[in-house]
């Protein structure tokens, strides 16, 4: 008995495997049930024992089919407990050459299947070389299982039967690899059943928890204005000036710097290498880290910076100390931006939600609790929003180490020293993520200010414009970090022709949900200005503000939009292009369009500052739009396998 527990010589079936396909990852049992068996390892020396069951170096994937049925045919009896010992160890280095030897053994077997199979068997229950295993089970009920990447499933690409039947140019022989090398053989695929109901089930579900998210996380900046409001005019003028330095000067960068991992996180798991997920994240913790004493050292030296834009020295002083006390909760906000990541790109979006839940009403307490019973004032508040930045990210530790979360331990392989290398992609990443972000505020803040030239009244107007339109922003922009982990996904599974379907598909549902938010905000502004501007003496900025509303509605289905092209952009890693786009356009075109038709000639006031950003967004949506179109998304799944 040989290595491969046969009479055959071992040499005849060991290749030396350069690439492994990555369609044909399922078989067809005889119940008309899809069963995804992706191929990892086990050893097989005096009894099974699991060394690795969710990662490899490559994906490890077979194009016969033999081997799955004989995984099949042995899973029968012991695949509960297999599976229950697989949830209990932890991952550890993969066993890359036997594994391909194994797959490329059974793939020469194709062509005699009846005598071959006896010999599969034996190879995979009795040789101690073999290391092969079951590292997921997958059973859809359904004759037609989607060729979409579905989150906890692997990402693997299941084909058809009829795909499988075909008997084309596509379907596996002798001579063909096993991983493609390049794109070219992903457009050459199978041909598959895109299920648009099912992609916008996903979408949906991926959409609500995001969308309550983000929400509950603009809530902070509500509840210290509450709180400050409560206090002085002083403390409510040095609210919204401390609000608006640390988005900009801080969590405007860390949301940014976080987007790196929308592309990076996703694009890994979709690819089959769920420890790539955790060893981002790693980075991108310690890249934030980094980039925490800047940001810091800006806050600590808040008092002396604002001194040159603010006139008003008791503004300036609350303020800054409103800042420096505020310092406490950055390591908090940041390490809660990019673990959150590391969920959401296994597909689990409800997690960050439920924390938020329970943060939420925290901070509430704890910035009246300091505020008014300890007498702090707003630096109780600022000490209240520390409190619950530090608390999120713990809680968010505790699930995962917890039985709730152990299915999470999948992509996580501990503490590596590979997170101190490699950092290019995810620096280059991150710095335009960051950029985008700045790029945005920075152009609406200084839209902003300049309203403050025409009266006291239009910058409150301008101020309650503002928070409507960004309440209603969060709406498509949670979506966008949904469909960018989706897009993600299938770009990291070289599924091309479906992520450009679900990209067009996208199109469509983020421009309903921009005409749905533009009629809402016209046909409601009544209500929801009067929400915001109910005293009598407020009258004449109700006025204003009515009369610019309809600017403001029809600018939601724009913003909508790049909503949408944006969350493409960062699936693709592309996040340069939209930084490119968006300062050129913005600080280019927009601005000073706005400026000029607020404070020039034309005279339009708020409406013409509306209508310049708006100008402005329309040319972004056209140029990135065009840009996806023209994109050639091969090479993006090009450059993951590059990185594996």
């Amino acid at each position: 008995m040989n290595y491969w527990g046969s009479t055959r010589p071992a040499d005849d079936y060991r290749h030396p495997i350069t690439a492994l396909r990555s369609r044909s990852n399922t078989i067809r049992n005889p119940k008309n049930y899809y069963t995804v068996v992706p191929v990892s390892q086990v050893t097989n020396t005096g009894g099974i024992r699991m060394l690795n069951w969710c990662s490899l170096w490559r994906r490890i994937v077979s194009n016969a089919m033999m081997i799955e049925a004989a995984l099949y045919r042995w899973r029968g009896s012991h695949a509960s407990w297999l599976l229950n010992e697989l949830s209990l160890h932890s991952s550890l280095q993969a066993i890359f050459s036997q594994t391909c030897n194994t797959a490329w053994f059974v793939h020469k077997q194709n062509s005699r299947v009846a005598e071959a199979e006896p010999d599969i068997t034996r190879s995979v229950l009795s040789s101690s070389s073999i290391i092969i295993s079951i590292n997921t089970l997958r059973v859809s009920t359904s004759r037609y299982h989607s060729a979409s990447v579905y989150p906890h499933s692997m990402h693997l690409h299941t084909a058809s039967p009829e795909a499988r039947e075909e008997g084309n140019s596509s379907a596996p022989s002798e001579s063909t690899p096993l991983l493609a090398e390049s794109s070219k053989n992903v457009r050459g695929g199978p041909p598959v059943h895109y299920d648009w109901v099912s992609e916008l089930r996903m979408l949906l579900k991926y959409s609500i928890p995001l969308i309550a998210t983000y929400l509950l996380q603009y809530t902070w900046s509500v509840i210290v204005t509450f709180c400050a409001g409560h206090l002085s005019a002083d403390d409510l003028a040095a609210a919204s000036v401390g609000i608006t330095t640390m988005t900009i000067a801080g969590f405007a960068i860390f949301e940014g710097m976080a987007t790196a991992l929308d592309t990076l996180c996703s694009q890994a798991y979709g690819s089959n290498n769920p420890m790539g997920v955790g060893l981002h994240v790693q980075r991108m913790l310690i890249l934030m880290g980094i980039v925490c004493i800047p940001v810091a050292a800006i806050w600590a030296a808040s008092p002396e910076i604002l001194a040159l834009f603010v006139e008003h020295e008791r503004v300036v002083v609350k303020a800054g100390t409103f800042l420096r006390f505020s310092i406490l909760g950055i390591p908090g906000y940041a390490s809660f931006e990019a673990m959150k990541r590391f969920l959401q790109a296994q597909g689990n979006f409800s997690v960050a939600t439920i924390i938020l839940l329970i943060c939420t009403p925290i901070n509430a307490f704890a910035s009246w609790f300091f505020a008014f019973q300890l007498n702090l004032g707003l630096v109780g508040a600022a000490l209240g929003i520390a409190l619950t930045n530090t608390l999120r990210p713990i809680l968010l530790v505790l699930y995962c180490v917890t039985p709730f979360g152990r299915w999470s331990h999948r992509c996580w392989g501990g503490f590596s020293r590979a997170a101190w290398t490699n950092w290019k992609p995810m620096v280059k990443l991150s710095f335009a993520g960051s950029i985008v972000n700045l790029a945005e505020w920075g152009s609406f803040q200084i839209v902003a200010f300049s309203t403050s030239r025409l009266g006291t009244d239009h910058l409150a107007a301008q101020s309650v414009l503002a928070t409507i339109s960004m309440v209603t922003w969060h709406i498509p922009f949670s979506m966008s970090v949904g469909i960018s982990t989706r897009v993600g996904h299938l770009i990291g599974a070289g599924l091309v022709s479906t992520a450009r379907r679900a990209a067009t598909l996208y199109s469509i549902v983020f421009t309903l949900v921009g005409c749905i938010d533009c009629l809402v905000l016209y046909f409601a502004q009544h209500y929801i200005l009067g929400f915001f501007l109910e005293d009598l003496s407020t009258r004449n900025v109700y006025t204003l503000a009515a009369s610019t509303m309809a600017v403001v509605s029809v600018f939601q289905i724009i913003d909508a939009f790049i909503c949408f092209t944006n969350g493409i952009l960062r699936g693709l890693g592309r996040q340069a292009v939209a930084a490119c786009i968006v300062i050129v356009v913005n600080y280019a075109a927009a601005v000073p369009l706005a400026l000029f038709l607020e404070l020039g000639s034309p005279h339009l006031g708020l409406v013409g500052a509306w209508t310049g950003v708006a100008s402005g967004m329309i040319i972004i949506a056209i140029v990135e739009c065009c840009y996806i179109k023209l994109l050639k998304w091969e090479k993006c799944v090009d450059r993951v396998r590059k990185s594996l």
